[in-house]
């Protein structure tokens, strides 16, 4: 099974309790989490434009980059990380 990711821009709103995360501005049933502090709901709300980032940079390896190899492994175990490959 493929794990599939909700898909971007994922947006933060604050709750009464601390923020949501969630896929669509206003629809209040797109929820990714909630959690306690702003800084946890801005971090996770870039989530799917740090794996795009991620996946762009390793795919242009070797171009504009010229990653270094434990660069690029780095790249590879943050992006498998996202997706939950171990």
């Amino acid at each position: 099974m493929q794990n599939k990711i909700t898909k971007a821009p994922w947006y933060i709103a604050r709750g009464n309790n601390g923020y949501h995360v969630q896929s669509a501005k206003i629809n209040q049933d797109n929820y990714v989490c909630f959690v306690d502090r702003e800084a946890d709901a801005h971090l996770i709300a870039s989530a799917p434009e740090l794996l795009k980032a991620c996946k762009d940079i390793l795919k242009n390896d070797g171009g504009a980059y010229d990653l270094q190899p434990y660069q690029s492994r780095m790249l590879i175990n943050a992006i498998n990380k996202a997706k939950g490959v171990k």
